[in-house]
């Protein structure tokens, strides 16, 4: 199945359910994502920007035009999950080797960030346990102190304000982790790469942008005549 197949898709989608389905039929699922949307590949989990697949397809277009988002169903997540075609991202006049590579340059940064969201998990989860205990020892041994009620109400009152103060310097620790692995870089959608490849001198790349620049021109005096 072929990218210009989907494009044809689309001119029959009428409300949500109809783009789920037609998604679901290649394999792919919309989700929501940040204030977009995304479109992901089931089977190797690349998500790609709605709007960079065509700008009729960002969320503001396709609210205006099938109303407020609706999630996918749990039977078209099945569906998507086990269809037997599959969207091919594959370009009508991609160089194979070069194609190769960006698929290539996708999975390593794909199982980069899967890295570096589990280690921040693991981070996380230790430091916040270790928070816990901290002050769970400390509650403790004010317990057990010979002081009157009232001055052990006081320490137990400063110290949940430090456990407070504490916890949200750790909560916007964490925060800066996230956004860093958020950030982490990525090849970006075909065009951007093939981009990025002939401004380092690629050949082939070089050649499809020159290739690209001829057709739009061709399509430009068509218009024209």
């Amino acid at each position: 199945m072929g990218s210009n197949e989907s494009s044809d898709s689309r001119r029959f989608v009428r409300s949500w359910d109809d783009l789920h389905e037609v998604c679901a039929s290649l394999g792919v699922v919309l989700r929501p994502h940040g204030n977009g949307l995304v479109f992901e590949n089931v089977e190797r989990g690349v998500r790609v920007k709605a709007s960079f697949v065509g700008r009729e397809l960002s969320k503001p277009r396709l609210c205006q035009r099938l109303g407020a988002f609706q999630s996918a169903s749990t039977h078209q997540l099945e569906a998507a999950r086990t269809a037997t075609r599959r969207y091919s991202p594959t370009p009508a006049i991609a160089p194979q080797g070069l194609w190769k590579e960006y698929e290539q340059s996708l999975d390593e940064a794909r199982l980069q960030r899967q890295r570096a969201w589990s280690s921040y998990r693991d981070t996380a989860s230790r430091e916040r346990g270790q928070l816990k205990r901290k002050y769970r020892r400390q509650r403790s041994g004010i317990g057990t102190l010979p002081v009157s009620r009232r001055d052990r109400k006081r320490l137990l009152e400063q110290l949940a304000l430090r456990q407070a103060i504490e916890s949200r310097a750790l909560k916007r620790k964490l925060t800066v982790q996230r956004k860093a692995i958020q950030k982490t870089p990525h090849p970006g959608t075909w065009r951007h790469f093939v981009a990025s490849r002939a401004a380092h001198r690629d050949g082939h790349a070089i050649r499809l942008l020159r290739r690209r620049e001829r057709e739009r021109g061709c399509c430009n005096e068509e218009r024209e005549l």
